[in-house]
């Protein structure tokens, strides 16, 4: 179903208007396969970005563009871009520091206990989608940027779209937001206390979504950053910005980030305690932050709502400013970093641990506030870092291949007495873990013909991991054909054109289904339905033919259906 709309906030009061009665707009438009892509490309021409990782495209297009795309013979969501907000206390945000008090944030995180462990976030890639982060001595650790904010043409001084962190009345936020998760030791000291990150070693991409001398940002940006992150590999994102409403892009976009293992943290918002959290915190596979003060108290600020996770220090922040002078932050901007920092020293520390695992260590570490458990003020509570050293275990299970097939192969582990009951985690091409006790293991959907690696170590109950054994072997040529089609359907609609519809393959390995008109090839999907751009004539029979093909080219036989419009 199409749905087009734009929603306006004013006063409180939402004003529906028809996307045709205004002038261009920049929007984001959702696409399901390449056909549609191609198609809906052909419309836009140059004017837009496909976001591939996420399946949308993001525009500028006009009322006539609008009329084009509704014509399109299948499905299609377009959203009006909304605008963001920095999770900064406007007031207090970043004022220079006249005394200084003992760095109280670091202290309640318990990030030395990481460090005297050796554990500074090495090698774990974090993600700021903010204002941009500057070169200053203290972040050192910026291994890259990008920027997807736009110029404003009506500003002539700047150029918004470049990679710098500007803001207001002197202050800066991407690269506040940044020191927080991993300023290194330069000079500044508060009291004896070296102003630090949590993860000092962490490597950091400043990738600008905004301008920090606006107002408001543009969603659709976030959109964009995010589908870099997923690209570029990114282990955890902080996003330390907010929507009053929910934005259905945005939230795709999460998604499929969140599918590829990635981290989001998310400050909660600035509107005060009796407000939900701001999107995208309050979606519930994103890590919602709200912000506590020195006494450990929620902050005045901070919103609350029944999916806040944690909270962490929010008011009176050490951080460098964008010229890398040293300054205190408020707001639940600065509280999200702490986290992003403490997942990143967790990641180091449990390497091979899941996503999941190392959100039940946040919980389990919490200072808990508030009510016992968590609840819609404090979540969960402020976590810690709470580990010890990690265990040597001495001996390593032994792996055998057993009966290797086109996409899969049966392990045999062998493991010691000692650690029979022990999980062993087998990772398969240096990227995917599977975690088991078992000692006869399938791992199915492999890619046929290719040479694959594996790994598998003795996981203690501490998740603590082995030395690994390894093994290679390659998976034997496909020569299979795919499942025959089956369940097609073809369904005129009211536009003349005919949508096809098929059951599902079975196969693994099933790449695409070819699909032709009256012997003519119209196109391919990996989708379970395709819509013809054939209108057709009356009382003409047309013959629509599928075929499944797999990653190795195989062909099944063709299903083939009549369809004849009879009025």
């Amino acid at each position: 179903m199409r749905r087009l709309m734009i929603v306006i906030t004013i006063a409180s009061t939402m004003i529906l208007q028809p996307f045709s009665h205004v002038a261009a707009k920049e929007v984001m438009i959702h696409y399901d396969n390449q056909f549609e892509l191609a198609s809906i490309m052909t419309i836009l021409q140059q004017n837009a970005d496909v976001l591939e990782e996420v399946n949308l495209i993001s525009a500028t297009i006009t009322p006539q563009q609008v009329a084009k795309l509704h014509k399109l013979p299948f499905g299609h969501t377009i959203e009006e871009d909304k605008q963001t907000n920095l999770q900064s206390n406007s007031r207090e945000l970043l004022a220079q520091i006249a005394q200084v008090s003992p760095v109280w944030n670091v202290n309640v995180m318990k990030a030395q206990t990481a460090w005297k462990l050796g554990i500074t976030g090495e090698a774990v890639k974090i993600a700021v989608i903010d204002t941009g982060i500057n070169k200053v001595e203290e972040l050192a650790k910026v291994k890259g940027s990008i920027s997807f904010s736009p110029d404003d043409p009506t500003t002539k001084s700047i150029n918004e779209s470049d990679l710098i962190d500007r803001g207001k009345e002197g202050s800066g936020h991407g690269t506040a937001v940044a020191s927080v998760i991993a300023a290194q030791p330069n000079g500044f000291f508060i009291g004896r206390s070296p102003v630090v990150g949590l993860a000092p070693n962490a490597s950091i991409y400043s990738v600008k979504y905004m301008d920090g001398s606006a107002s408001t940002g543009k969603a659709s940006n976030i959109v964009k950053s995010i589908n870099w992150a997923i690209a570029n590999k990114m282990d955890i994102i902080n996003i330390s910005s907010g929507l009053q409403t929910d934005y259905p892009a945005l939230k795709q976009a999460i998604n499929q980030a969140v599918d590829k293992g990635i981290f989001i943290v998310a400050s909660a918002g600035n509107n005060g305690l009796n407000t939900n959290l701001t999107y995208p915190a309050r979606y519930t596979n994103v890590i919602g932050v709200g912000s506590i003060n020195k006494s450990l108290y929620f902050s005045s600020f901070s919103n609350s709502g029944a999916t806040l996770d944690f909270t962490a220090p929010g008011e009176k922040i050490p951080a460098i400013n964008k010229d890398g002078s040293l300054v205190y932050a408020y707001g639940t901007s600065f509280s999200a970093p702490h986290i992003t920092g403490l997942l990143a020293l967790l990641k180091q520390r449990y390497p091979f641990s899941t996503n999941k695992m190392i959100v039940e260590k946040l919980k389990k570490s919490v200072i808990d506030l508030g009510s016992n458990g968590r609840d819609k003020v404090y979540g969960f509570g402020v976590p810690t870092f709470i580990s010890t050293s990690p265990k040597i275990i001495e001996a390593s299970p032994t792996l055998k291949v057993q009966k290797i097939t086109d996409h899969s192969v049966k392990l045999t582990v062998n493991k010691s007495n000692v650690y029979k009951d022990w999980r062993t985690v087998i990772t398969l091409n240096n990227r995917t873990h599977y975690y088991t006790k078992k000692q006869t293991i399938l791992i199915p959907k492999l890619q046929a013909h290719k040479t694959h690696h594996l790994a598998v170590r003795y996981m203690s109950d501490d998740e603590d991991v082995s030395q690994p054994s390894t093994v290679s072997f390659k998976t034997l040529r496909d020569t299979t054909s795919p499942q025959i089609p089956t369940n097609v359907q073809g369904v005129i609609s009211n536009k003349n054109v005919v949508q096809l519809k098929w059951k599902k393959p079975v196969d693994l390995d099933f790449s695409h289904m070819l699909i032709y008109e009256n012997n003519r090839y119209i196109g391919k999907t990996v989708n379970t339905k395709f819509i013809s751009t054939t209108v057709l004539k009356k009382k003409i029979h047309y013959q629509y033919k599928l075929i499944a093909v797999d990653e190795e080219g195989n062909r099944s036989k063709a299903t083939q259906i009549k369809v004849i419009r009879l009025r």
